[in-house]
């Protein structure tokens, strides 16, 4: 059967190819606006942090399609002696927008009842059963994908009222709403098609403590690897924007690397490592 054997031919050749490189992009722009509004023991402090990131993974290997994400919060925190206590009062809100895709898989069958009664009796009995077996199940996988858009508004306010009572006591009554999204963390913990999470980081801001913090609190359902970037960063050194700024002893790598490890995360002092350990932790050959 002539037709037959050209295709085999051309699927044995198609089985030499070699596949392309895998491209991760992830391209990212940072804007923070910190201002200081104290005047003597009265507090007043505003934060305003607006981000866009733009994340892409294209290959034969593995593909995601770009998804643009936009966040942009509103902070602010003021502390006043009362007289009888000290009120402190903090407040945030958080506006988050994503454009992406949804990716869906659709099949669809390679023959349909005409063909097969087009070809019904041409071949001989012998063949016949050969030519079902080849072709039973054969279908193609076609990977459609469709816009889609995610937008989110959210609101936390928290209040303290603390009164010291000696040198060793105090007494303090707070009340908090916190509302919030779900975290990447969050949403690849409970993802059933992710194995393993690698968290990398940088030097200030706490992100990284509370993604860790989460973890320990929910339970560390799959091995997560963490590596944190600026270990040689002296205080008060910017790394490459805004956010990433050592502002005291717990915004350095070694106390983040030390809350992570703390927290059941792998960590490791180098990224040329990462990939050794999350395979060594998943108990599968590098």
């Amino acid at each position: 059967h002539a037709e037959g054997e050209h295709g085999e031919e051309e699927h044995e050749e198609g089985d030499g190819h070699e596949e392309g490189p895998t491209l991760f992009s992830n391209e990212a722009t940072e804007l923070s606006i910190s201002l200081d509004l104290s005047s003597g023991e009265r507090i007043r402090r505003v934060v305003l942090n607006h981000a866009v990131e733009e994340i892409s993974i294209i290959g034969e290997e593995a593909f995601m399609a770009p998804v643009d994400s936009t966040e942009t919060t509103l902070g602010f925190f003021s502390s006043d002696d009362v007289g009888f206590a000290t009120l402190d009062i903090g407040l945030r809100f958080d506006q988050i927008e994503r454009d992406g895709f949804i990716a869906e898989m659709h099949h669809e069958e390679d023959h349909d009842d005409d063909h097969d009664e087009d070809h019904e009796g041409d071949h001989d009995e012998d063949y016949e059963g050969d030519h079902d077996d080849d072709h039973e199940g054969d279908h193609d996988e076609a990977m459609e994908y469709d816009p889609y858009s995610f937008s989110d508004e959210v609101f936390s306010a928290a209040a303290t009222l603390k009164r010291d009572l000696n040198e060793h006591a105090s007494l303090s009554l707070g009340l908090a709403s916190v509302s919030k999204t779900p975290s990447a963390v969050e949403l690849f913990m409970n993802d059933p098609e992710t194995a393993g999470i690698v968290m990398i980081g940088e030097i200030g801001g706490n992100l990284e403590a509370e993604a860790a913090n989460w973890i320990k609190d929910n339970g560390n359902k799959k091995p997560v690897v963490g590596f944190i970037a600026g270990q040689t960063a002296p205080k008060g050194r910017t790394m490459g924007h805004a956010g990433a700024i050592v502002g005291g002893e717990e915004d350095t790598a070694a106390a983040k690397m030390k809350i992570l490890a703390a927290c059941g995360i792998h960590v490791v002092d180098s990224p040329a490592t990462i990939g050794l350990v999350m395979a060594k932790v998943m108990g599968v050959t590098a």
